[in-house]
C-alpha cells in the first residue's frame, strides 16, 4: 500500500461492543500478516479527549503494568502484545494529541493497520465527525451480542474479574444498580451506535456482524472481516485455533443471570429488540423472541 505513513489515522477500528469478542478479534486480526495492530488492545483515543490528569495516570499505570508483563514473559504473550521497544517509548512518554495518535501506526506503514477499543460505541456524533475529517476513508468493525448476555457478561467482569468477588454473594440490590448504570445501557445501546456512526461514515465502511458468528464459526466471521478490509481472506495465518477463547469469564462466573436483572434488561432493550430484528433478522430476532418470553 502506498503513501502510508501519510495517513493521518489507521485505516480501521474495531468499536465494540464490549464482551463482545473484541479481545478475540484483536488477538486474531494481530496473527495476519497483512494487517497492523499496536501492542495494546484498546488504545481509549476518541474516547479520552478531555481526560482529566487523574484518568490519564490511572491508564497509564495500567498499560505499563501489561507492556511489563510482555518483557518480563515474552514467550507467553500473543504475537500482536510481544515487546516493542520503540512503540513503547512513544506511546507513554510523548504528548497525547493527533499526531502522537497516527504515530502508534507508523510501524505498519506496509501493511493495513487499526487498533480494537470497544468504547468508542459510546462516541457523540462530534467526535465522529472529528474522525472522519482526519480520514473519511476509515473502516469500522462492530459487532453485537445479545443485550441480555452483554450485560451479565460485563456484570461478571466487574465484580468477579475487577473486583475479586462472588457473584452468587452480590445482593440483588447492588446488581441491578450496576445494570441500571447510565453507561452499562450505553454499552448495549446498539441502535444509538448505528445511528451515530452511519449519519457520518458511509455504510459500506461499517461492518456488523454478530457474538453468536464467533462462538457459532469464527473462521467465516475472519474471512469476512478480512475481506473487508482487503487483505487475504485466509486463516491459515491463525497462530492458534479460532475457536479459543479470549478474555472470557472465569469459571466463578459461570452462573445464569438473575431473573429479576433479566426482567430488567428485556425491558430496557425490548424497543431496541424489535428495530434491530426488523433490520438485521437472524440472531436478533432469536434475541427479541428470548427478550418477549421473559416479559411473557
Amino acid at each position: 500500500m502506498n503513501n502510508k505513513k501519510q495517513r493521518a489515522l489507521p485505516d480501521f477500528i474495531g468499536i465494540g461492543t464490549q464482551r463482545s469478542g473484541s479481545s478475540w478479534l484483536y488477538r486474531r486480526l494481530g496473527e495476519h500478516p497483512e494487517l497492523w495492530l499496536p501492542p495494546i488492545k484498546e488504545i481509549h483515543f476518541f474516547d479520552r479527549l478531555d481526560a482529566t490528569a487523574d484518568a490519564r495516570k490511572k491508564k497509564f499505570y495500567k498499560d505499563f503494568r501489561n507492556r511489563y508483563r510482555s518483557y518480563r514473559s515474552p514467550e507467553q504473550v500473543p504475537k500482536v502484545k510481544r515487546p516493542n521497544l520503540s512503540w513503547d517509548i512513544n506511546y507513554f512518554f510523548r504528548p497525547k494529541n493527533f499526531i502522537w495518535y497516527s504515530s502508534l501506526f507508523s510501524q505498519g506503514a506496509d501493511r493495513v493497520t487499526g487498533e480494537v477499543t470497544p468504547e468508542y460505541m459510546t462516541l457523540s456524533k462530534e467526535v465522529v465527525k472529528k474522525i472522519y475529517a482526519h480520514n473519511p476513508k476509515m473502516k469500522m468493525i462492530f459487532i453485537m451480542r445479545d443485550p441480555i448476555d452483554r450485560i451479565w457478561s460485563a456484570a461478571a467482569r466487574h465484580f468477579v474479574i475487577n473486583n475479586k468477588r462472588v457473584i452468587r454473594k452480590i445482593g440483588e440490590e447492588e446488581l441491578l444498580s450496576f445494570v441500571k448504570k447510565r453507561a452499562t445501557i450505553l454499552r448495549a445501546n446498539y441502535l444509538r451506535t448505528l445511528s451515530v456512526w452511519e449519519s457520518i461514515f458511509p455504510t459500506d465502511q461499517i461492518h456488523i456482524d454478530f457474538f453468536d458468528n464467533i462462538q457459532d464459526n469464527p473462521n467465516e466471521v475472519l474471512l469476512r472481516i478480512f475481506g473487508f478490509l482487503g487483505v487475504k481472506a485466509s486463516t491459515e495465518y491463525m497462530l492458534v485455533e479460532p475457536y479459543k477463547r479470549v478474555a472470557s469469564s472465569t469459571k466463578k462466573a459461570k452462573t445464569s443471570i438473575p431473573h429479576t436483572l433479566e426482567h430488567v434488561v428485556c425491558v430496557q432493550n425490548i424497543d431496541q429488540l424489535n428495530e434491530l430484528s426488523q433490520r438485521f433478522g437472524g440472531h436478533t430476532t432469536k434475541w427479541l423472541e428470548r427478550a418477549k418470553k421473559v416479559l411473557g
